[in-house]
């Protein structure tokens, strides 16, 4: 059961929203939203029974753009008996046939890359995206995704960089500093990634050599686990992707760098939760909590439980009260439009956020060193080693 909320009759959606949610004001078409993948036909049906056309467009825009969640939620739609506007169905449904052609073709570029790197004695494991779609959701295009990420051992990340533009990939003008910079010891150390564009394609990939923003934050190779082959996959070289552990550590700290604005990331922990089981994911909490990341997974967890009724794990326990009061400020945030990514408040609150996240003095020192350092260094290591053709 979606927590608070009983299978009976209708009520209205702003009560549904009160109770199932400790008393956040979540608008109609948000509740709509969480109704159709916590898999909630009654309060869906209910709910979407009210809806004006305007917060239909609403719940579109939700959907699509803000929380990037249209394969799954025209699954939904198609199971629950809602059924919205035309115009309004007939966008969700393009969204999901567009991202699943997207990202065949992104599997397919992987596949090549797959073998580059293997050719060039490149390990690499892939993040996100199609595998992470093919791993919780059992198909290939079920979750939005813009780009291909990878993450490389940070010794190799030039030589992984040289292969993306032996490839025909080129850095993204955002990141034109940190691409030259790749091999300067500022780039290795103050950031985590480096994106690409193929000149002809428009394929983006992100090449990481760090999972985390921040120093002193729990990285997949902190954990005792070993990366596994992603099943099923033909035609190309084997695909490795994180193990049960590293993903939920991933997903939850991935989902708190981005202060969870989008609710695919809370969907993801809670399609892990439901394969886990709730005896393998409590001794992954437990795993989790040993290496570090005790927090973030804890706040990820409660937070899928809390919206998504993911499977609550063995020896699931209330959260101290610190971190309570900041699940209800993530479920505030949530639904306030001024705090979808990209937007001001939404970068402001990042450092923010992560300070009062931090579980150690050094994983504070991190953030700061983050929000005050990085880019002074990258700038004055991008003074002292110009590019070629300027002046010095």
């Amino acid at each position: 059961m979606w927590p608070g909320l009983p299978d009976g009759p209708a009520r209205s959606s702003k009560a549904a929203s009160n109770e199932a949610l400790g008393g956040v004001d979540w608008p109609s078409p948000l509740v709509l939203l969480c109704a159709l993948l916590a898999d909630k036909p009654a309060i869906a049906g209910a709910t979407a029974a009210s809806l004006s056309h305007a917060e239909w467009q609403i719940f579109c825009d939700l959907v699509i753009a803000r929380h990037r969640v249209a394969p799954s939620i025209a699954e939904a739609l198609s199971v629950s008996g809602v059924v919205p506007p035309g115009d309004i169905l007939e966008a969700i449904q393009a969204e999901a046939r567009a991202n699943g052609f997207a990202a065949l073709a992104q599997k397919n570029e992987s596949l090549h890359l797959a073998g580059v790197l293997e050719t060039a004695g490149i390990g690499a494991i892939w993040l996100k995206g199609w595998p992470l779609a093919e791993q919780l959701y059992g198909a290939t295009g079920m979750r939005q995704s813009n780009d291909i990420d990878l993450l490389v051992d940070p010794d190799d990340r030039v030589a992984a960089a040289r292969c993306l533009r032996d490839a025909g990939y080129v850095p993204d003008q955002e990141h034109s500093l940190r691409a030259r910079l790749i091999g300067h010891p500022a780039v290795r150390a103050e950031c985590k990634d480096v994106q690409f564009l193929h000149a002809e394609t428009g394929m983006a990939v992100e090449l990481h050599w760090r999972t985390s923003h921040f120093r002193a934050w729990p990285e997949l190779r902190d954990l005792s686990e070993q990366p596994v082959s992603l099943p099923g996959v033909t035609g190309g070289r084997p695909i490795l992707v994180p193990g049960a552990l590293g993903q939920l550590v991933f997903l939850a700290e991935h989902g708190q760098q981005h202060l969870y604005s989008r609710l695919k990331w809370l969907l993801d922990i809670a399609r892990l939760a439901r394969l886990r089981g709730p005896a393998r994911l409590g001794e992954d909490m437990r795993r989790a909590e040993a290496a570090g990341a005790g927090r973030s997974v804890r706040l990820a967890v409660h937070l899928a439980c809390r919206v998504f009724a993911a499977a609550k794990p063995i020896g699931f326990r209330e959260l101290p009260r610190n971190e309570a009061r900041w699940v209800e400020e993530v479920l505030a945030d949530i639904a306030d439009p001024q705090m979808a990514p990209g937007q001001p408040w939404a970068r402001v609150g990042f450092y923010c956020w992560h300070l009062r996240m931090a579980a150690t003095p050094m994983q504070f020192v991190g953030v700061l060193r983050s929000a005050v350092w990085r880019r002074l260094r990258l700038r004055l290591a991008g003074s002292m080693h110009p590019a070629p053709g300027t002046d010095a």
